[in-house]
């Protein structure tokens, strides 16, 4: 399921709580996670790329 956070100074932490991919934003990409300001609104969905334990911080 993708999860949304709400985080200091207006910004949205967009991530899948099963631990694969994102697909979306701007430029539109695979994310592990994503960090927005609020007022663009970005959209992701989540993938079945699961994303790997050693670069769970990292884009593929």
């Amino acid at each position: 399921m993708i999860v949304t956070e709400e985080l200091e100074n207006d910004l949205i932490r967009t991530y899948s709580d099963r631990k694969v991919f994102i697909r979306g934003g701007k430029p539109e990409g695979l994310y592990a996670e994503a960090i927005d300001p609020k007022k663009f609104g970005r959209t992701y969905v989540e993938t079945d790329i699961p994303i790997p334990e050693d670069d769970e911080e990292e884009e593929p």
